[in-house]
């Protein structure tokens, strides 16, 4: 995931698909862990990566997302007020992403 302005890198193999997002929600629920001593690498939180997922269903497929999203409801200490929270801020799935966290029988009301 790149910033809109952002050089595309070539990247011969793996196979790599590019998704831009905009610098003003680029650092939503961005977080680092450390790969290796003194090497941190930037990853997305899973509440994040399921909005996106939920954003992206139609490119990257809906059993996908809903899986991941029902897999994030079910998880210990999941947030689902976090994840409605993000999709506000990406103006996306609003609707969509509410109904499905409130229709979820495992999330506490």
């Amino acid at each position: 995931m790149l910033q809109k302005r952002s050089h595309t890198p070539a990247i011969a193999y793996p196979p790599v698909t590019v998704f831009r997002f905009d610098e003003a929600t680029f650092e939503l629920g961005l977080t680092s862990f450390e790969a290796g001593p003194e090497e941190p690498v930037r990853i997305y939180d899973a509440a994040r990566t399921v909005v996106d997922l939920m954003r992206f269903r139609k490119r990257l497929g809906e059993p996908i997302a809903h899986a991941a999203l029902h897999r994030y409801l079910t998880t210990p200490g999941a947030r689902p007020a976090l994840l409605l929270d993000y999709a506000e801020a990406l103006g996306e799935m609003w609707s969509t992403l509410s109904e499905s966290v409130r229709d979820n029988p495992r999330v506490a009301p």
